[in-house]
């Protein structure tokens, strides 16, 4: 069994790197990171992060560290930017396994993987250059070492040894994990209390085996793994810390770029972020309280819900964010599944809720042909896609709903769940492998890069201003020779065409426009669509 976990993991891995050459960087935060690790690589400066002319205080270096090797072995490329990201969670799923496989039946640690490996926020992760991917493969090894601790007989030291060293790795990568693997602990604590929660007895019973973390041993791992990093950076920028430390807490407490939500969102986003299997959860949740007398079952509730209420209370949200309670969730998923099918077998009688099954399987159905319809709805802002990839898409979900369907209508459990999550595979790969790499509106901005390159802008010392278009796509792609801008100046300028109309007529004369690309989507500028000039300064 733990060969086929080995299978669906590489599965996986093939999938996290289709497209990813192909699929240009988008969004904001891609192209930033990426660019920063290009620019580590260039400057030969492994200490000090830099995006474009400015220093970049959002994160810790490891993730920079990681995409710029790539990149030295494999080019200055998006696929070698999200390279990282694919390896560290194609691990994190097979760690998953193996350790699930340990301690459970190997059917039901394959079911596991099998689901953690196709939601979508998971897929999503592995296939984008961003610090989330990386940090939820520390979260799985932290989680997994909390769980020995608390119910196993571990060696002495090992264990928590491993358990700090994932946390200094986190803290590398970014620095939520401390504070997720502590409301692990509480929510762990609260289900062992149960109902005798007035008794100081029974906390000081649930918590006693905090002691064996060794929070000694932690804090000499942690200075040895982020220590060295802390005393560099502190000798080139003084203040470099303190900006990181208050861009956290900026980050923790207020939304930044329209990132900001309340309480409650990612409930809401739960739905979608796991999909396929989001529309199993409540049963999955049922089924894990219900039996949360057994380790395993208490333990991946605290695992979900603890990392859920840390960041449903922080301000800043983005989908991937929740990410940690991933692997939990997988397991009650996956547990929940196998229960179903041994009552259906006649082995037990009070896990299958039938009517909640079909209800999940309708519900199931709307979603899967209603994200099939989506490309369609929005067909006129893609710009001119190829009819035959959506109607391929559109067919191939059809397919697949009616096929779990009638698995589900069956009785056919385990079958509906390999459909489903094999399903999940072969969409994705469609999607990134011929849907996204040919999509104008997500090359827009690589085109404007690649263009700006073929006329050596920013070739000089002065280099590419950026106006009223300011995506870091477009800045990777021309090299990393560009600056935000809030007004042309000499040399090569990129800006909208509806602000170089307005340039004064004594200003306008300056400016020779070079080239023009329609209907550019801004990420940047809240999805708007654009028509882009460059611009070059006569004489220059």
């Amino acid at each position: 069994m733990l060969r086929r976990i080995g299978l669906i993991c590489a599965l996986a891995m093939g999938l996290y790197l289709i497209g990813n050459y192909r699929v240009p960087l988008w969004d904001r935060d891609e192209p930033r990171y990426a660019q920063t690790s290009r620019q580590m690589l260039h400057d030969h400066d492994w200490v000090l992060p830099r995006f474009l002319n400015t220093i970049r205080f959002n994160k810790p270096p490891l993730i920079y560290w990681c995409q710029a090797t790539a990149m030295r072995w494999l080019g200055e490329n998006s696929a070698a930017a999200r390279l990282p990201s694919a390896i560290a969670v194609a691990i994190g799923a097979f760690l998953l396994g193996a350790f699930l496989w340990r301690r459970t039946d190997g059917r039901r640690a394959a079911m596991a993987t099998l689901v953690f490996c196709t939601c979508m926020a998971t897929i999503a992760s592995a296939k984008m250059c961003l610090t989330d991917g990386v940090l939820l493969l520390w979260m799985v090894i932290g989680q997994g070492a909390l769980y020995c601790l608390r119910y196993e007989t571990p060696r002495r030291w090992i264990v928590p040894a491993i358990f700090w060293l994932s946390v200094g790795l986190a803290a590398l990568t970014k620095g939520y994990a401390p504070i997720m693997h502590l409301a692990t602990m509480i929510v762990l604590a609260c289900f062992e209390v149960g109902r005798r929660w007035k008794s100081p007895a029974a906390w000081k019973e649930a918590i006693a085996w905090w002691r064996r973390l060794r929070f000694g041993l932690g804090l000499l791992i942690i200075l040895i793994v982020v220590g060295p990093w802390m005393v560099l950076v502190f000798r080139q920028d003084p203040q470099f810390l303190t900006r990181l430390w208050d861009q956290a807490v900026r980050h923790t407490t207020s939304g930044t770029e329209g990132h900001g939500h309340p309480p409650g969102y990612y409930l809401l986003m739960i739905w979608a972020t796991m999909f396929p299997w989001s529309l199993l959860l409540p049963t999955a949740i049922g089924i894990g309280l219900r039996h949360r007398d057994q380790p395993l079952s208490r333990f991946a509730l605290a695992a979900a819900i603890g990392p859920w209420l840390v960041m449903e209370f922080v301000t800043n949200k983005l989908p991937f964010y929740i990410l940690p309670s991933f692997p939990a969730l997988g397991f009650l998923v996956a547990d929940a599944i196998s229960r179903s099918t041994q009552a259906l077998r006649g082995q037990r009688d009070d896990d299958l809720k039938r009517p909640v099954f079909l209800l999940g399987v309708a519900a199931w159905d709307i979603a899967t042909l209603g994200l099939a319809a989506v490309p369609w709805i929005f067909l006129s802002r893609l710009g001119p896609v190829p009819r035959w990839q959506l109607i391929l898409l559109t067919l191939f979900s059809i397919a697949w709903a009616g096929a779990v369907t009638i698995c589900f209508v069956y009785k056919k459990i385990p079958l509906a769940v390999g459909t489903m999550g094999y399903g999940m595979f072969a969409v994705s790969a469609l999607l990134f492998g011929v849907i996204l790499p040919d999509l104008p509106v997500l090359n827009s901005a690589r085109t404007l890069g690649y263009k700006l390159a073929a006329l050596h802008a920013g070739d000089g010392p002065t280099p590419i201003h950026m106006l009223e278009y300011r995506e870091p796509s477009m800045a990777f792609y021309a090299g990393g020779h560009a600056v935000e801008s809030p007004a042309p100046t000499a040399g090569w300028n990129v800006t909208t065409e509806e602000h170089w109309d307005e340039f004064p007529p004594p200003l306008k004369a300056k400016y020779k426009l070079v080239w023009e690309l329609p209907d550019v989507l801004v990420y940047a500028g809240g999805g708007k669509t654009v028509n882009v000039v460059i611009l070059r300064k006569i004489g220059s």
